[in-house]
């Protein structure tokens, strides 16, 4: 008496079957190779990828009262409102309400262009929102710094809010990093406000 064990999909390997897995062998062997398994293909690239997030403050006087910071986000010295920028980091920024600005740079590529770039920073208890986002470059830029400019204001929440960002290319593709993707991608996921 032969004993005979399958394995899932190594029937052919042992010797010549028919049927489905777990079907008495056939009495002749087969002579044919038994075809090579197949390969998974390597995951295609992401469509549009956050490379590297960083975040500085700088002093703001609302000066027109306007709760904006008029000044430019690209100008590292004083300007318009805001006084001189602090170097930019990888790790959580500090801010203090109503007396800093915070300056996000998103390093973004897409093999179709940069479109859309978005932040949304929620506050601890979930009740404050404050939606963000960068113009898309002009033309299939394929790699860029995306650069955003935000205060809070005293009203807002004190404590750790956190951060998602939504990119999309220019053909329509998009890529979401919610603040687990963020924490696990190595990048910062929380502003503290105080």
């Amino acid at each position: 008496m032969r004993r005979v064990v399958f394995l899932a999909g190594a029937c052919a390997l042992m010797m010549g079957c028919s049927g489905t897995s777990g079907s008495a062998p056939s009495s002749t062997s087969s002579s044919t190779p038994a075809p090579a398994p197949a390969t998974t293909p390597a995951p295609a690239p992401a469509p549009v990828t956050l490379v590297q997030l960083q975040a500085a403050t700088r002093s703001w006087d609302d000066v027109n009262g306007n709760a904006f910071p008029d000044c430019d986000p690209n100008q590292p010295l004083a300007t318009g409102e805001c006084g001189a920028q602090g170097p930019f980091a990888s790790g959580s920024p500090t801010v203090t309400a109503s007396s800093q600005a915070l300056t996000f740079k998103l390093h973004v590529t897409a093999a179709a262009g940069v479109g859309a770039v978005q932040m949304t920073l929620t506050s601890p208890s979930g009740a404050q929102t404050k939606p963000l986002s960068a113009a898309a470059p002009a033309g299939t830029v394929t790699d860029t710094t995306a650069v955003i400019l935000t205060t809070f204001a005293t009203t807002a929440e004190k404590g750790d809010w956190t951060i998602a960002v939504t990119l999309a290319d220019k053909a329509g593709a998009g890529a979401a990093y919610s603040p687990a993707t963020l924490s696990s991608s190595g990048l910062f996921w929380t502003v503290t406000v105080r």
